[in-house]
């Protein structure tokens, strides 16, 4: 089993005067989201006049692994980003350092909740399900075309909105543990993603390719269908050995233990096992197939 992330110490909050202070183009309004190495802020582009979701990194103090270059992956998240041009992928607007050394994306701004907030309520009706996976893996597909495999989709990096007809709109976010595909090697002891969508692959340590991400767009149809992950554990390590160890469930047999009557194609049950295969030679080998 590959060791956990290293621990790293972050100074206190984000100065948001520091980023209002970049030319003054950005005015901060209200933060939106935090995590363990960045926080997302809605601000105003004051040249333009237009809202942005401001993701600023917070600088680790200290790292026992010097090769956990956090600043490194945060700028090829910026690279990556500026070159996609997709509907359902996150538009990169402008990105940059403050005058203290952090760096910051500027990025569409998507007013719409997570897959997981809709969860929140409980699993979603299948066809509503299949209409948000379809745009997932047109954005996933149109970034494989490009060379890069997110390694992180996950209920939490799939935004909904509406587009201008009034229908669901779904958009893939966070690019900032992607790797190229054609130089991508395994991260070694460094396990980085969300446990409950991984790959057995990518738990290993093993160099991945784009049927990472087909195995966790498989994990995301499970979870949006049933309400439940497939793979689940007391704590992250053991989630991760049921990803390696445990069998797929099945996707009808989970419904029908579930009551209430819904009907799953064979079709998509069997899409969904194969999507799961713990050896990624016996799943769809591209998300055209998907």
């Amino acid at each position: 089993m590959p060791a956990e992330p290293p621990e790293i110490a972050f100074d206190e909050d984000v100065d948001t005067d520091a980023v209002d202070r970049i030319d003054g183009r950005f005015r901060i309004v209200r933060q939106v989201a935090r995590g363990g190495m960045s926080e997302v802020y809605l601000a105003e582009q004051e040249a333009v006049g237009r809202d942005v979701a401001l993701k600023i990194l917070k600088p680790p103090q200290h790292s026992d692994d010097p090769n956990y270059d956090f600043l490194s992956k945060f700028r090829d998240e910026a690279r990556r980003l500026a070159s996609f041009q997709h509907p359902n992928v996150v538009t990169l607007y402008d990105f940059g350092e403050t005058h203290d050394g952090r760096v910051f994306l500027a990025m569409e701004f998507v007013d719409g909740p997570r897959v997981t907030d809709l969860l929140r309520k409980g699993p979603l009706d299948t066809v509503r399900a299949l209409r948000i996976l379809e745009q997932v893996t047109k954005a996933l597909r149109y970034t494989h075309q490009r060379g890069v495999i997110h390694r992180d989709v996950s209920p939490a990096n799939i935004l909904v909105t509406t587009d201008p007809d009034g229908d669901e709109l779904a958009k893939l976010i966070d690019f900032g543990i992607s790797a190229e595909k054609e130089n991508h090697e395994g991260d070694g002891d460094i396990i980085v993603g969300s446990p409950s969508c991984m790959p057995p692959e990518q738990i290993r340590g093993e160099p991945l390719d784009v049927r990472a991400d087909v195995y966790s767009v498989g994990i995301v149809a499970f979870r949006m269908i049933t309400g439940r992950y497939p793979f689940r554990g007391n704590g992250p390590t053991e989630t991760l050995r049921a990803h390696l160890n445990e069998p797929v469930p099945s996707l009808a047999r989970t419904i029908a233990e579930q009551g209430g009557g819904r009907h799953v194609p064979k079709e998509l049950d069997a899409l969904v096992t194969a999507a799961l295969a713990k050896d990624r030679n016996d799943r769809p080998a591209t998300m055209d197939e998907v």
